[in-house]
């Protein structure tokens, strides 16, 4: 199993910097970003009273709540790969 580790801190790191941009675009421009999910989602987001509750606290935890998801998913998903795909072949 080559690399497993780099790999998954590296799934983990694309996982926080899409959370950081998530929460920024919460943060800074609500009504666009609700505009943006609702066109992602198939819902309705233009009658949700909604207001931004990012804070620094809010911001690293969810970065490093995804960090952890994001490395737990990548990890898995490339011990699967190695495991089922990828055996390395004996050349005789």
């Amino acid at each position: 199993m080559k690399n497993i580790n780099r790999i998954a801190l590296v799934g983990g790191t694309v996982f926080t910097i899409f959370d950081m941009i998530c929460a920024i675009f919460a943060a800074f421009a609500l009504r666009p970003f609700l505009t943006f999910w609702s066109y992602i989602a198939h819902v309705e987001f233009s009658g949700v009273q909604a207001e931004s509750s990012v804070t620094f606290g809010s911001f690293v935890g969810g970065a490093v709540f995804f960090f952890i998801v994001g490395y737990v998913v990548t990890w898995i998903f490339v011990w699967l790969h190695q495991k089922f795909c990828c055996e390395e072949k004996q050349l005789k």
